[in-house]
């Protein structure tokens, strides 16, 4: 949503955590060399998202006031108008967190009949 209200200047990111065997092995191994040298080092590492969302109703198309800030005719192509509640149903359903039918479907066409 904030990706698209600032017409891309803000980009939105993207993150995900993958333990594989190769990640555990790589840590037995500075384990291993830590215990060996007597070297003490933190081998764990916090991280944290933080989600926000903008009122059910609001359009979340590029501000004018930001045009200083992004390419007009691309953000206006690539961010279409729509609320903050059809661009988190259609983020729930990118992500397969969406039931095919749900009250979001039910809401979505409610609001674009009014």
């Amino acid at each position: 949503m904030f990706e698209s209200i600032t017409g891309g200047f803000v980009m939105a990111g993207y993150h995900e955590v993958i333990y594989t065997e190769a990640t555990k092995d790589k840590l037995e191994q500075v384990k291993a060399e830590m215990e060996a040298s007597g070297e003490k080092r933190v081998l764990w590492r916090i991280s944290s998202t933080m989600f926000g969302a903008l009122r059910h109703d609001v359009n979340i198309k590029p501000l004018p006031e930001m045009i200083d800030y992004y390419n007009g005719d691309e953000a206006n192509a690539k961010y279409r108008s729509m609320t903050s509640f059809e661009k988190l149903v259609e983020e729930l359903k990118a992500i397969n967190l969406c039931p095919k039918q749900s009250y979001a479907d039910v809401h979505v066409d409610s609001v674009q009949s009014h």
